[in-house]
């Protein structure tokens, strides 16, 4: 365990760098960590991260979770991208495997796996070896917290704690929850260092309860007491390939620039696409629908330098399949603020109205509505 620690510890200090630059990595494994020849350890992969002043691409762009399934956080799971501890809970998975020989968790691809892996508990690092110390295992369980309330707070703090365990100083035993025969001789400055981490553990591992129900009441409760949220502006666009249609898309995307400007904003372009593919295959449909879906970000793309949002935060998405479920979902996936969309000129609002499917997307929508004729 004294060698899982110095390494872990290391990977943690290049971790706290990377969060102090708001830079979440979101798929931390021991495969993307590389030991040099002198000892240094480098992070790799950043495929997944995710940059917190930025918009979310990765987010936007897949409606399903992303990463190692057995090593990413259970928030991860019902699409929580922007806390820093769940790098935390990355780095327990590692160390455990470090130590063990084994993963915490089953390696869960399936929706019900998922659950069943939330709400499973971990077994204790003891179990496998009595020989570690009450101290490793209450570090290793309290990164693996369902919870992320109840892991340590950030890197910095995980990095100060593993440091004093290194110190031989007992942490178990400055914990106000731990056996009292462990208590250790008073010592001010450790208590001081250790004063957060004491209250983030009711015990070193509670009996498990359903924590997949938890873990959603966490995330509902996360959202109601967000600040400073940015403004999300969804603009919806039908790729028509007439010149009015091309015309009608900038002005669209040029008014959402617009309208976000003056205010912390993200803004996504999306569209859905629809492919008749007869009686093709799985692997032919699947083709058709990647080539459809690289049209439409090109042209997308075009729209959005030719509006003059090249230097904006503009996200893309496509989506398939029917367009009011489409709109809907991205409404639902960002928590729009406002929908961006275009009615043609060839009549009042009233007949854009009677279209079937803006009529559809307008009567069922859960944010405000800005049409640009």
């Amino acid at each position: 365990e004294e060698e899982a620690v110095a390494r872990i510890r290391k990977s943690v200090l290049a971790m706290s760098e990377l969060h102090q630059r708001r830079i979440l990595h979101l798929d931390l494994k021991l495969s993307n960590v590389m030991i040099t020849s002198d000892g240094n350890v480098r992070l790799v992969d950043f495929g997944l991260a995710n940059h917190l002043d930025l918009p979310d691409l990765i987010y936007e762009s897949f409606p399903e979770p992303k990463g190692t399934p057995a090593y990413i956080a259970p928030e991860q799971f019902i699409g929580v991208r922007d806390d820093p501890r769940s790098d935390i809970f990355s780095i327990g998975t590692m160390l455990y495997e470090m130590t063990t020989g084994k993963l915490p968790f089953p390696d869960a691809r399936t929706e019900w796996g998922v659950v069943q892996r939330i709400r499973s508990g971990v077994t204790p690092p003891r179990k496998y070896n009595p020989a570690f110390s009450g101290a490793f295992e209450f570090l290793v369980l309290n990164c693996l917290r369902t919870n992320p309330d109840e892991r340590f707070n950030s890197m910095e703090e995980l990095y100060e704690t593993l440091g004093l365990w290194e110190q031989e100083i007992p942490i178990q035993g400055i914990v106000k929850f731990a056996p009292k025969d462990e208590a250790p001789p008073e010592r001010p400055s450790v208590t001081a260092a250790l004063k957060r981490v004491s209250r983030l553990i009711p015990r070193i591992w509670e009996k498990n309860r359903d924590d997949f129900e938890r873990l959603k009441r966490w995330a509902d409760d996360r959202v109601k007491s967000e600040k400073e949220r940015p403004f999300r502006v969804l603009v919806a666009i039908d790729l028509g390939q007439d010149a009015s249609s091309r015309e009608l898309n900038e002005r669209v995307v040029r008014h959402a620039i617009d309208l976000a400007r003056g205010r912390h904003s993200f803004i996504t372009v999306m569209t859905a696409v629809t492919e008749d593919t007869g009686l093709a295959g799985p692997e032919k449909e699947m083709k058709v629908y990647n080539e459809a879906c690289i049209r439409a970000r090109k042209a997308i793309k075009g729209l959005i330098g030719a509006a003059g949002g090249d230097g904006s935060p503009v996200g893309i998405n496509v989506r398939q399949g029917d367009v009011v479920e489409a709109v809907n979902g991205c409404i639902r996936d960002y928590k729009a603020d406002l929908l961006v969309v275009g009615g043609s000129r060839r009549g009042a609002l009233s007949r854009f109205i009677l279209g079937s499917t803006a009529y559809k997307i307008l009567t069922s929508v859960r944010c405000n509505v800005y049409v640009v004729h």
